[in-house]
């Protein structure tokens, strides 16, 4: 930042310099051309400076570092989208478990564990609340059908 603000002054000084030189010199005058045109390459070489002193092994090391930061974000960004896409799977799911148990007339507490896939999938349910065995026969084949965790893998307390 404080590279920024000299060079800022840097310019702006020369700018004033240039701005009263060309004020003092008078417009007919043998000299103003050149004093113009060396107005003008002070306020070039004033301008360029900073692109000048850049050494190209500085900008090798910044566009590393970019390029780290850039990966490590990607990399964060991932992991995110990940966590969030398992928490809509399963929170989805057991909403849709909880519907189908409401629309057989029955209360229950739904928690369905994800697998560790790279898209994760329902792969086990546990089921807690009192239901008539008829009902948990039908529950659990409709969860099998429609959801896909087998009989094996939903756990009735």
């Amino acid at each position: 930042m404080e590279d920024l603000r000299q060079y800022l002054l840097s310019v702006t000084a020369a700018a004033a310099f240039c701005g009263i030189l060309l004020t003092l010199i008078e417009k007919k005058s043998a000299c103003a051309g050149i004093v113009r045109m060396l107005c003008g390459i002070f306020m070039a070489v004033t301008l360029l400076r900073p692109a000048v002193q850049l050494r190209v092994r500085d900008l090798e090391v910044y566009i590393d570092d970019i390029r780290s930061q850039s990966e490590s974000a990607a990399a964060v960004g991932a992991a995110a989208a990940e966590e969030a896409m398992a928490a809509i799977i399963k929170n989805r799911t057991e909403a849709y478990i909880l519907d189908k148990a409401e629309s057989m007339g029955l209360s229950l507490k739904v928690e369905v564990v994800l697998t560790e896939d790279a898209i994760p999938q329902p792969g086990s349910v546990r089921i807690q609340g009192t239901v008539p065995p008829y009902a948990r026969a039908q529950l659990r084949a409709w969860i099998r059908d429609t959801v896909g965790i087998g009989e094996e893998d939903q756990l009735w307390i």
